[in-house]
């Protein structure tokens, strides 16, 4: 296979940086109705952190911030605020509830420094607003938790040339093909190469690796998810996704809990199985028959999950479909957040406590749930989160 672009290889070596700070913190925590929050401030940094809980430290220089965020097993979005205390202004602890591992990303600016934490681990996190590396990390894995920095390094980092996924001509989708195979084969030499001397775990290399396939494999199903994708695919790509779906890499059970990536490439791999019903009005059952029959476990679970809970949101109306995903999905929360999702718009509009509760604008104007419907009758309101679509 020839090489579209000459990539450079080197090998840097990072710091592993030792910071000592929150000696003592105040308790401030957040509450989302309808769900436990996740994410909160600890008054005490514990002396071993429990088994399931991540515990991040921060440290910035005064006028910088710290930000991240990252998805639960719903596909929701967590922000991860780092509020300094009032007295010492150095960052409170925050303290992650999970039972499964995360993909963080922390941001600064439009650059993305990604790093994956496991229960019991505590991250060190350390900003800056100088430097071409804007955030550094540390702790008892360092090589893990600086991999993807250091890959992105590499001039193979996963971003935004596996967000293009292939062209939509012929000429510029050949090229984009044969880039995203030596992207693949490149990271996964990458992470053989260096898996000793960073001392990268036996976990991390398996998450790692299959993140690199799910990026590889959400970049050639492209075509079944883009909206104007139209080449006639020749036969080779076809039998190259094809041959995913007796594989143990759509088997995963414990990845659907741990990494966005894969429960993408699930979706849309699912859609590829549909794709001779796809834009046509049998497409949401046969989504939801391709599902049951070529999936088990947990991701079959998350994708007729993902299925119900697309539609709801895009307001469709699911009803029919209710009582057989309280029947073929055998993971009780997911059946527990669709219910709540499929009623929480009429409660939204009807409940009088919630309608009456005190809200405070972003402007820090002082309003209620009611006086924002009233002012928007007639439009449709889009609530941030899970809590759906709301027509007044």
């Amino acid at each position: 296979m020839g090489l579209m672009i000459p990539m450079k290889k080197y090998l840097l070596c990072f710091l592993l940086l030792n910071l000592c700070f929150c000696k003592s913190a105040r308790v401030k925590t957040t509450s989302d109705p309808g769900k436990e929050d996740l994410t909160e401030t600890n008054q005490i940094l514990p002396a071993k952190p429990k088994p399931e809980t991540i515990t991040l430290l921060a440290e910035s220089s005064p006028n910088d911030d710290v930000f991240g965020y990252y998805q639960d097993e719903f596909q929701d979005s967590h922000n991860m605020f780092f509020r300094r205390d009032s007295v010492s202004n150095q960052y409170l602890p925050v303290i992650i509830k999970s039972k499964h591992g995360l993909w963080l990303r922390f941001a600064k600016g439009m650059a993305q420094y990604p790093v994956y934490v496991e229960p019991g681990d505590t991250l060190f996190i350390k900003s800056s607003v100088r430097g071409q590396v804007n955030y550094t990390f540390s702790g008892r894995k360092p090589g893990d938790f600086n991999f993807y920095t250091l890959l992105d390094q590499q001039a193979f980092g996963l971003g935004f040339t596996d967000i293009m996924g292939v062209e939509i001509n012929d000429f510029k989708f050949r090229q984009r093909t044969r880039m995203l195979n030596y992207l693949f084969n490149e990271r996964i030499q990458f992470v053989n190469r260096v898996k000793d001397s960073l001392a990268l775990t036996p976990g991390f290399r398996n998450y790692i690796t299959n993140h690199i396939t799910c990026e590889y494999l959400i970049a050639l199903l492209t075509p079944y998810y883009a909206p104007k994708f139209k080449i006639q695919l020749p036969q080779t790509y076809l039998d190259t996704l094809s041959s995913f779906q007796n594989s143990a890499f759509l088997k995963q059970n414990s990845l659907v809990f741990s990494m966005e990536h894969y429960r993408l490439s699930l979706i849309h791999y699912n859609r590829f199985l549909s794709r001779h019903a796809l834009k046509t009005p049998q497409e949401t059952e046969v989504l939801y028959q391709s599902a049951l029959n070529n999936f088990s476990g947990q991701v079959r679970n998350f994708i007729l999950f993902e299925l119900l809970n697309k539609k709801i949101k895009e307001d469709v109306n699911m009803e029919s479909y209710m009582a057989r995903f309280r029947r073929d999905c055998t993971y009780e929360p997911y059946i527990q957040y669709i219910d709540s999702i499929s009623s929480r718009p009429t409660k939204l509009i009807s409940n009088k406590q919630l309608l009456t509760n005190a809200l405070v604008t972003n402007t820090d104007e002082a309003t209620t749930w009611e006086e924002i419907l009233n002012n928007n009758r007639g439009k449709v309101i889009y609530v941030d989160g899970p809590l759906g679509v709301v027509r007044v």
